[in-house]
């Protein structure tokens, strides 16, 4: 500012509604990165466990460790967790493709019934 002025500050002018507060010896950011003891050697991110750092380095490698399981899909994941939300879909399109899955995942189809008589009396007018 000119003349070297401040400006006062928000708690200056609406005291009611910022009541001073004694600063926190540290803050929880601070603090929260503290707990962080496994450090990314490629990124500043740090983690609390190593585990945690390992799924991490997946990011920067490409590496997609995790296959899914399901006879002639070809698709893999660089964490678990996506792998089984992928398995899922398949469960879903087997259901909605009137095919299910059994025990060993493989897709097997279900027989069709009639869903009422008149299909069953229409194929057998033919």
């Amino acid at each position: 500012m000119p003349g070297g002025e401040q400006l006062p500050s928000i708690r200056d002018i609406f005291p009611d509604y910022f009541p001073l507060m004694e600063e926190p010896e540290k803050s929880y950011t601070d603090a929260a990165y503290a707990r962080r003891k496994y450090g990314c050697d490629l990124c500043e991110k740090r983690f609390q466990r190593p585990s945690s750092l390992q799924a991490h380095m997946v990011s920067h490698t490409g590496e997609r460790p995790h296959a899914c399981p399901i006879t002639n899909c070809t698709k893999r994941y660089s964490t678990r967790s996506n792998m089984k939300r992928h398995v899922a879909s398949h469960s879903k399109i087997h259901r909605d493709s009137g095919l299910s899955t059994t025990s060993n995942s493989e897709p097997t189809m279900e027989a069709p019934g009639p869903s009422n008589g008149d299909e069953a009396n229409k194929s057998s007018s033919t």
